[in-house]
């Protein structure tokens, strides 16, 4: 899959609901005005970095879809957050 699809479907979901794999925290996510990043903003009111769309193109690079969290743990932050929404249907198009 590559960035420039992925990165449509994440505009195109901006504001809707997502769920962390692990803890299933509920959150949805901002686009930034340039649209070069997102802003998680879970329910539980955690404070999460923005995830930049290069941040999405280098997880692309190196594992396509990811397929744990674990592997985004120690390069990225954010990981269960970059997981969620890399890995819903509606993103990778599945």
């Amino acid at each position: 899959m590559d960035l420039a699809t992925v990165w449509n479907n994440i505009l195109k979901n901006e504001g809707e609901k997502f769920y962390t794999v692990r803890d299933k925290i509920e959150f949805h996510y901002v686009v930034n005005q340039q649209k070069t990043s997102i802003q998680p903003y879970p329910i539980n009111g955690s404070n999460i970095q923005a995830i930049t769309k290069n941040t999405i193109g280098k997880v692309l690079d190196t594992y396509g879809i990811p397929k744990t969290t674990s592997q985004l743990s120690d390069k990225w932050r954010a990981p269960a957050y970059i997981f969620a929404v890399m890995t819903d249907p509606r993103i990778r198009g599945a």
